[in-house]
């Protein structure tokens, strides 16, 4: 019960965070450029979803380039959640603003299950879906609703610390179906995915010794959902190669952060935003992770050298507490 009540209490404060959003949900949108395509997008794939779902990424423009869909972020997973709403008669904008809301909460309420898997606490839980899913960086995006729709990469990382505490087929299950959903909502998401599996594989490769059954389980797993998502990644691969659809190393560099960009904070934070100066903000590269954030790993890191030190003094002899 209390888990669906975090839920909710995530999506209220979505709609709080994004008013007036929710009481002009069929009008509204942050801006006229991403999110009246991206709005185009989802209407697309309910459409075809109900329709026509096997040319699904052929949609009828650029008529007669090959997959048009994979010219931008399919958002195939986000249309197939947004669905009911559609069937209820709400417009593109409104399946829109809907489809923001659910990332909002959906990815702040995936924080809380991992805070939950690491600590089985519920304060903690909370403070970890709150910072998930409510960074600042998030409200620099909510005209990107790929961006907004991160619950998988939290999710992924907590079902890796759950098949190592319970290797079994249903767990390894999870792990690949985390780790495969992000092709059906954000591809950058999906090949950070694949940086987080293959390190945190590594890791628990050279601290543990795990028998054959857990690694083989866990790769058959994956390798079935490798399988799956191949008619999804076939198209932009296509695409690619068809229409040199690639980002060269230029537009990479320009795009990538720098530590100075942990600095500045989003122009649409009402707290942060008015007191740093335009001039200094790249697009795209709003990273500054609030107050807040930052404040808890600071106390974090003076109460454990604070531990430690009372620790080797022999002031307190219990036995720390180890997250299994």
């Amino acid at each position: 019960m209390k888990h669906a009540l975090a839920l909710v209490a995530y999506l209220a404060l979505a709609v709080i965070v994004t008013w007036p959003v929710a009481s002009q949900i069929e009008t509204t949108v942050a801006d006229e450029g991403d999110p009246l395509h991206l709005s185009w997008i989802l209407d697309w794939d309910c459409h075809a979803l109900l329709h026509a779902p096997l040319q699904i990424f052929s949609p009828p423009v650029f008529h007669p380039s090959k997959y048009p869909l994979a010219y931008s972020e399919n958002l195939i997973g986000v249309a197939a959640l947004a669905m009911p709403f559609r069937l209820l008669g709400l417009g593109p904008i409104a399946i829109y603003n809907v489809a923001l809301l659910l990332g909002l909460s959906l990815s702040a309420f995936a924080g809380y299950f991992l805070g939950w898997t690491l600590t089985g606490k519920t304060i903690p839980s909370l403070v970890a879906g709150l910072l998930y899913g409510f960074v600042p960086y998030q409200f620099g995006h909510v005209q990107h609703l790929q961006i907004i729709w991160a619950p998988c990469l939290a999710l992924l990382l907590a079902a890796i610390i759950i098949y190592r505490r319970t290797p079994r087929a249903l767990t390894a299950a999870f792990v690949a179906a985390m780790f495969a959903a992000n092709v059906l909502l954000n591809l950058y998401y999906f090949l950070f995915g694949a940086v987080v599996l293959v390190l945190s594989l590594a890791l628990i490769a050279l601290a543990e010794r795990r028998d054959a059954r857990f690694w083989l389980r866990l790769l058959a797993a994956l390798a079935i959902a490798g399988i799956a998502i191949i008619p999804i990644l076939r198209p932009y691969w296509i695409v690619s190669k068809e229409y040199a659809m690639e980002r060269n190393a230029g537009e990479t560099l320009n795009g990538s952060a720098t530590p100075y960009d942990w600095l500045i904070a989003g122009g649409r934070s009402l707290l942060y935003g008015p007191i740093v100066d335009p001039s200094l903000r790249h697009p795209e590269r709003e990273l500054y992770p609030g107050m807040f954030l930052i404040a808890l790993a600071l106390f974090a890191l003076f109460r454990s050298a604070a531990r430690q030190r009372r620790f080797e003094s022999g002031g307190d002899r219990r036995r720390t507490p180890i997250l299994d």
